[in-house]
């Protein structure tokens, strides 16, 4: 069954198995729900009836993220085309859907898949809310600056080290070996400050954070299945 909902200017899709645990999908800062690699790995999983799935794009100016398409700095054009929306704000979207999935579908078992800047989010509501398994991939930690909407009021560092460490559900790390835009350290550090029994680290050889590298993405999606089956 495929579903389409707007909540509070967040556009989500979902589409749901009977009797599955529900996915919920975290995309980027300069991204959106329709994003190659979330879309990709959202739709093998459902084609394939593992779980059910949510992908979900938080609320922002819209026509400012398509006009950034023709900038010469596309990326950092896209994240300032939240314009005005703080970490907190970003945040509190991801509350409105899990609640909102939780109050409507009642699922045996919430799980969440974040990357990077929503592999933070994830990590910082997982304090918050029950989530059976949680991946994070390649997770923003530090900013790049608290010059742009998304990174005013971001966390520090300590707040997702200490969120993980709460933890005690399945989780998964992902961390690109040379990470062009995040540091790879940052994965490393969150793998290392949680406790939970049942956690791995995976390290994906390459450079490119964004993924538009096919083998990379093929990877991304592979190591979705392995975990989430």
């Amino acid at each position: 069954m495929k579903l389409e909902q707007e909540l509070d200017g967040i556009s989500i899709d979902i589409n749901l198995i009977p009797d599955k645990p529900i996915l919920v999908f975290i995309h980027g800062a300069h991204e959106h729900k329709d994003v190659g690699h979330i879309r990709d790995t959202a739709n093998k999983l459902y084609e394939e009836e593992i779980v059910s799935v949510v992908r979900y794009s938080s609320s922002r100016n819209w026509d400012a993220w398509i006009a950034a398409a023709t900038s010469p700095m596309v990326q950092i054009s896209r994240i300032q085309s939240f314009d005005g929306k703080t970490y907190e704000q970003c945040l509190d979207d991801l509350r409105k859907v899990l609640g909102f999935i939780q109050e409507r579908f009642k699922p045996n078992e919430l799980w969440v898949s974040g990357y990077s800047h929503g592999g933070g989010l994830a990590t910082l509501i997982s304090k918050e809310v029950e989530i059976q398994r949680l991946l994070v991939s390649f997770p923003q930690i530090e900013p790049f600056t608290r010059d742009i909407g998304c990174y005013h009021g971001f966390p520090e560092k300590q707040d997702f080290l200490y969120a993980i460490s709460k933890y005690n559900g399945r989780l998964e790390v992902l961390k690109l070996e040379n990470d062009e835009m995040v540091p790879s350290s940052q994965s490393q550090e969150l793998y290392n400050a949680a406790k939970s029994i049942n956690k791995s680290l995976k390290v994906i050889e390459g450079t490119d954070h964004t993924l538009k590298d096919k083998r990379l993405r093929e990877r991304y999606v592979e190591l979705h299945k392995e975990f989430f089956s």
